[in-house]
């Protein structure tokens, strides 16, 4: 009976999408829609300037990170804007997914924040206008809407459900080393007794290597091949958007890695070039173990992101996480002024990021599903696959 159930739910679903199906792109002239890689043509440089300019911008906007999930993984990412006198005025991106035939807009692999963004404000027409869009063009979507990016307007049939982001602030190392948890600057200053490096690496193979132990460990399945995430970080680090950091042991094993987004071209909360002279770096007296950041110390709203995070897990006990983490740290402070640590992690990430004692802030996860029996089947089938397995999809 169960199996009926689920033919006659198909069949419905693909009978509705040869009768109306929503996934053609709007003719409309202030709509646009861009296939990631498919893009002959397409301002990139723009929308990279539009996207330092929204409140609710971030680096997995930009196009470095987009053109690096699409061509890495070969997934279909939409990049759906709104135009205003010719310029962006609003826009988000997802991956177009295919469920039963029909089209789904869902958040992409690795991906912390895909939502709505406008230099006007996510309240504004324009956003209005996208959000609209999004729903006439898939059955459904699922946004998560950055810090700084709000949902006042956001009525249903989207559900909005709020979050929290662990946050830190690096104007100040001084005061960031001496808020960690006792156990964590222990944890530093024990990998460094150890002789644990730290730096910025090309070692993309190691790091994938390392993503399948992670997951391997806590007996979770690959969510993706190793070398898929091996291209994504080539991809997005030639970019010049992000930066990978690995972590080796006293004899030079791969010990753990992270990769860092970082979004600088934002100068006093507005647009500006990139490149944004480095400010002076934080050095770490040989007595104390902890940074000693000199006084004058340049200040600026550059952003950056843990984006992924993977470790050895024979070599856990040398605590060379907690070390890079800190490391990483040390370098995104000559080039911004907070870290979001959302990142994409797996099992106890998060008992892990308190350790840093970060402050929280608000960020929103969004879902709306069309009317009519498309809609309502992916419902159905969401519910169900949620309530056997317990969790969400995390692609």
């Amino acid at each position: 009976m169960h199996r009926i159930g689920r033919r006659w739910l198909r069949s419905v679903a693909l009978c509705y999408n040869m009768c109306y199906c929503p996934a053609m792109i709007s003719t409309a002239l202030n709509l646009e829609t861009v296939q990631v890689g498919c893009d002959a043509g397409f301002d990139w440089p723009a929308w990279d300037r539009f996207v330092d300019g929204c409140p609710g911008g971030t680096f997995y906007h930009r196009s470095g990170w987009l053109k690096a999930v699409a061509g890495g993984l070969g997934h279909d990412i939409r990049l759906h804007l709104v135009r205003d006198g010719g310029e962006i005025g609003a826009g988000a991106f997802v991956r177009r997914a295919a469920k039963l035939g029909i089209c789904a807009g869902r958040k992409p692999w690795g991906t912390g924040y895909n939502g709505v963004i406008s230099a006007s404000g996510e309240a504004g027409p324009l956003a209005r206008q996208l959000r609209a869009e999004l729903l006439r063009v898939y059955h459904q979507v699922r946004l998560v809407q950055a810090p700084g990016a709000g949902v006042e307007e956001w009525e249903p049939p989207w559900r909005v459900t709020l979050s929290k982001t662990p946050v830190l602030d690096l104007r100040d190392m001084g005061k960031l080393w001496d808020s960690f948890d006792r156990r964590a600057r222990q944890r530093v200053r024990k990998a460094e007794g150890l002789g644990v490096t730290a730096g910025a690496s090309a070692c993309f193979g190691d790091f994938a290597d390392l993503y399948r132990m992670t997951y391997a460990r806590q007996g979770l399945p690959m969510p993706l091949a190793a070398k898929s995430v091996e291209e994504v970080l080539r991809r997005v680090v030639e970019s010049g958007d992000a930066r990978l950091f690995m972590a080796k042991t006293a004899l030079g094993e791969p010990a753990a890695g992270l990769l860092a987004g970082f979004q600088v071209g934002r100068v006093n909360g507005s647009a500006g070039k990139s490149g944004i002279p480095h400010a002076q770096r934080a050095l770490r007296s040989a007595a104390g173990g902890r940074p000693d950041v000199q006084a004058g110390r340049p200040h600026h709203n550059g952003r950056a992101w843990f984006v992924l995070a993977a470790s050895h897990p024979t070599h856990r006990k040398t605590d060379a996480v907690t070390y890079l983490w800190w490391h990483a740290m040390e370098q995104c402070a000559g080039l911004v002024s907070e870290i979001d640590l959302v990142g994409h992690g797996v099992g106890r990430i998060d008992q892990f990021k308190s350790s840093f004692s970060p402050r929280l802030v608000d960020h929103w996860e969004c879902e709306a599903y069309g009317n009519g029996p498309a809609g309502w089947a992916l419902r159905a089938l969401d519910l169900r696959r949620r309530r056997g397995r317990g969790t969400e999809d995390p692609t």
